[in-house]
């Protein structure tokens, strides 16, 4: 009786749980063999076998941006980025006035308003907020369109940005 499917697939190799004794206690691995769709005849776009690409384009999928102040001193290269970046998205704290003048300036070219052909994959961006930082998404049918906006309008805000699609972190260098 196989009691729990796990996470490994290799292109013709699936691990499983497989129960050997009538107590949950006692498991064992059982490779079992199956047949993988042809991925490369099902979704073309993705680009099996072919040169890797920096993003895909699927419908539903998102990208997203980080901004924040730099009073808060995240550095994306550093070891505990993703950490600190949770941290402090999850603490709950009131938006700061920068970010909320950075979301209205944001809102005023692409309103945040929940149609579907609405760029952001959220509504309303401020509920994205968390103290002096911000973790919003796009569609991916945006991205391309609203990247250099995103960036331009941190940064007249005195924001930091990181797109962690291609890694590029845009610090700002202005006065604070």
């Amino acid at each position: 009786m196989i009691v729990r499917g796990a996470g490994c697939h290799w292109p013709s190799l699936q691990l499983r749980w497989k129960s050997v004794a009538p107590t949950p206690l006692v498991k064992t691995f059982a490779y079992t063999r199956h047949r993988q769709p042809d991925l490369q005849k099902e979704t073309p776009s993705v680009g099996y076998n072919k040169e890797p690409q920096l993003r895909e384009r699927r419908p539903g999928m998102t990208a997203h941006f980080y901004c924040w102040e730099p009073a808060l001193g995240l550095d994306p290269h550093s070891p505990d980025f993703r950490d600190r970046r949770r941290r402090i998205q999850d603490s709950g704290e009131q938006p700061t006035q920068r970010l909320l003048d950075f979301v209205s300036a944001l809102s005023s070219r692409y309103p945040d308003d929940a149609n579907d052909d609405s760029i952001w994959a959220a509504a309303p961006l401020r509920d994205e907020i968390s103290g002096g930082h911000i973790n919003f998404a796009v569609t991916w049918s945006a991205y391309d369109k609203v990247i250099s906006f995103v960036v331009t309008t941190a940064h007249e805000h005195g924001l930091h940005c990181y797109d962690p699609q291609s890694g590029k972190f845009y610090p700002f260098s202005g006065p604070e």
